[in-house]
């Protein structure tokens, strides 16, 4: 027997679910118009080649692949990122600093889990262009005013640097890149299985045990900022490259203090995050109250549009899941469900007044109020009822007397009340009524 679900990872999104992830978009939409970030588009397949650059091993094998017609390896996207530094790399007339965000479904074969999905909707906004930290409190201070327009409480950001995560490395004394990459992916699981499982991970990959537990005794124990920083420039004062990182936090913290980021910045020294594209910066935001999971990321990318033949530019972005993003507006409340859009609903008592509903629903949308026209030939009262399962707040009844006199009857289905109104003042009356 044929199964006609969604596949596996993947779901339909209907009326309210829908709803609230097309105003989710909007919103973020508009807040990236207001900060400069232009529109931008990619295709949804790509060179395979162009989505396993600097991606890394473990997510290189979670993209969608397949051979098209003519034999070429292609790739659905599982991000945007892999695209911009193709761009950037091919387009070397972009105008620096370039500014760009990008919304639009990605496919990842993962697990699912809890508001975790193959097929998934992300928002990504990205500079191109100077190496200075200004960029990366650009980009947080248009996430948290995202996040504070949503009404998302008590979000932080969650920040780390990977030259300093590499220079760990390399005072521990892992100087095989491989190891490094190893190493870097078990700390990147470490909040999904925790300390003991992340070590036994690394271990059966045949990491040294001193080296790692020498790595351990590098990380500061999480605290204020200033004393893992402090920290963290004691344990790494012989290697250039960790210093490098440290100061660069330094300035993060101190352009968001300066500038009124107005949301608090943790220090995180286990951060990792998987793409092995990541060059310096990297940070999530969280929220607490909504169970301390993360519903966005990114960093500093300065050497990806090399791996494109490009020249070397720097880069820094983030990312928005959009999906986990919604689920958590809808379990708060925090975007009010509908079914539909319009906000008025046009009836008929009889399907052979059919024209004349017509003509006044484009009266009303003419007056800017969104309408539904119920078509079909059901009584007045599926109608109706309807009306109510919807939640409509008005409906218009267009009946053969008031249709003689010239009258259209507008029905509030929250007061139980008809109005009886001019057919050509029936879209203003409803504009005004409502608000």
């Amino acid at each position: 027997m044929s199964d006609f679900r969604p596949p596996k990872g993947t779901r339909d999104v209907i009326y309210e679910d829908a709803y609230v992830r097309r105003r989710a978009i909007e919103r973020l939409r508009e807040h990236f118009l207001r900060f400069g970030f232009g529109d931008f588009d990619t295709p949804a397949i790509e060179h395979l080649e162009t989505l396993e650059a600097k991606s890394g091993p473990e997510v290189a094998e979670q993209i969608y692949c397949f051979d098209d017609k003519a034999g070429r390896r292609l790739g659905l996207v599982f991000e945007f990122t892999a695209s911009l530094g193709r761009v950037a790399a091919t387009h070397p007339d972009l105008q620096l600093p370039f500014k760009r965000y990008q919304i639009g479904k990605v496919w990842r074969y993962e697990a699912p889990q809890s508001n975790r999905y193959r097929e998934f909707y992300q928002a990504d906004v990205d500079i191109l262009g100077p190496t200075t930290m200004d960029c990366e409190v650009e980009i947080l201070t248009v996430v948290a005013h995202v996040l504070r327009d949503f009404g998302v409480p008590d979000f932080r950001f969650i920040l780390n640097n990977r030259k300093i995560l590499q220079s760990q490395l390399r005072v521990a004394g892992f100087a095989d890149p491989e190891a490094q990459a190893t190493v870097l992916r078990g700390l990147d699981k470490l909040d999904k299985i925790g300390e003991a499982a992340v070590r036994e991970y690394i271990l059966a990959r045949g990491v040294d045990a001193d080296s790692y537990e020498r790595l351990m005794a590098l990380v500061p124990e999480r605290g204020g900022n200033e004393a893992v920083l402090t920290a963290l420039q004691a344990s790494l004062a012989s290697d250039e490259g960790g210093l490098e990182g440290v100061q660069e936090l330094r300035d993060i913290l101190d352009l968001a203090q300066r500038s009124g980021l107005g949301a608090p910045i943790e220090i995180a020294p286990l951060l990792v995050r998987g793409l092995d594209y990541y060059t310096g910066p990297i940070f999530e935001v969280r929220s607490p109250a909504l169970g301390d999971v993360s519903f966005g990321g990114g960093g500093r990318y300065d050497t990806l549009t090399e791996a494109f033949g490009g020249r070397p530019i720097g880069a820094a972005g983030f990312a928005f899941g959009v999906d986990r993003l919604v689920t958590i507006l809808t379990q708060q409340g925090l975007v009010p469900p509908a079914k539909c859009e319009a906000r008025v609903m046009v009836a008929v008592r009889t399907p052979a007044l059919a024209a004349e509903a017509l003509s006044v629903a484009n009266r009303v949308r003419e007056a800017g109020v969104p309408t539904f026209q119920y078509v079909g030939a059901a009584k007045l009262g599926k109608q109706l009822a309807f009306a109510e399962r919807m939640g409509f707040p008005f409906v218009v009844v267009i009946a053969e007397d008031e249709i003689a006199a010239g009258m259209a009857r507008v029905k509030s289905m929250e007061a139980r009340e008809e109005t009886d109104v001019p057919l050509d003042q029936v879209g203003e009356h409803l504009r005004a009524r409502l608000g």
